[in-house]
């Protein structure tokens, strides 16, 4: 191996460089790093957690602050339902208790109109039956008309209508249940007599 050698002189500021160079070389070779104490390591990461954590929830902002003002509301409105509902339930129960009184006071009622109603049927069972006797209807004056008097020879016919129809009659005869007793020619007017004696007479209008 031939010794090294310098042609021409080193500035020493170029010297100074390369120890500095080859001391940092050699120190690199020969380091070997210092081991950490478990508990130091434990007490690191745990100072870590907890500022990691202090820093989160410092951080963190609770989604729910925005709504509670409206759940206190429903909240409120719930509890103010509660009460509502427990008064109608009172309620309820009230009517409940009227209509049973009404009930029991329509059983009543008619138990007394069934007793009432037996006693009526016993009593008009014990009645002798009234015998109703019926009157014979009135007879009512016919509505008829002297149509006209006609006279054939010796003989003189009276015509009477009855709504529509004409009647001939004669002296003597009858037409329900009135019988035409006389003709007045001269007077325009016959008279008529039913079988109570009731007289009729008609005149030519």
């Amino acid at each position: 191996m031939k010794p090294f050698k310098l042609n021409r002189p080193v500035p020493i500021p170029m010297i100074i460089i390369l120890l500095v160079i080859l001391s940092s070389v050699i120190y690199a070779f020969n380091y070997e790093p210092t081991a950490i104490p478990d508990d130091r390591i434990a007490k690191t990461d745990s100072a870590e957690t907890n500022a990691l954590s202090a820093l989160s929830q410092s951080v963190e902002v609770d989604p729910l602050d925005e709504f509670r003002p409206n759940l206190q509301e429903l909240n409120q409105q719930q509890i103010a339902l509660k009460d509502q509902l427990s008064k109608h339930n009172a309620a309820l129960e009230q009517i409940k208790l009227q209509v049973t009184d009404l009930q029991n006071g329509f059983s009543e009622t008619t138990k007394q109109i069934q007793v009432q109603s037996r006693r009526i049927l016993e009593q008009n069972k014990r009645k002798k039956p009234r015998i109703v006797k019926r009157r014979k209807p009135r007879q009512t004056r016919p509505q008829w008309i002297l149509a006209s008097i006609d006279q054939w020879g010796a003989s003189q016919t009276a015509v009477l209508q009855d709504g529509l129809q004409l009647i001939t009659m004669r002296q003597g005869e009858q037409y329900r249940g009135w019988q035409l007793t006389a003709i007045h020619a001269n007077e325009h007017q016959v008279e008529l007599v039913n079988a109570r004696q009731q007289p009729l007479t008609l005149r030519l209008h």
